[in-house]
């Protein structure tokens, strides 16, 4: 999965780049969850 189409939240805030998830000091069986964006696809023309 591509970096950019990624979107990490613990404890209902969002995570940035610059944060470590050993810094986040966050405890063992919390949910960390990531939101996957798909990318937008551009509809293919039908031919009549």
């Amino acid at each position: 999965v591509e970096p950019g189409s990624q979107r990490w939240f613990f404890s209902g805030r969002p995570l940035t780049d610059k944060m470590k998830l050993e810094e986040l000091k966050i405890p063992k069986d919390y949910v960390v969850q990531v939101i996957v964006s798909q990318p937008v696809q551009t509809p293919t023309p039908v031919e009549n």
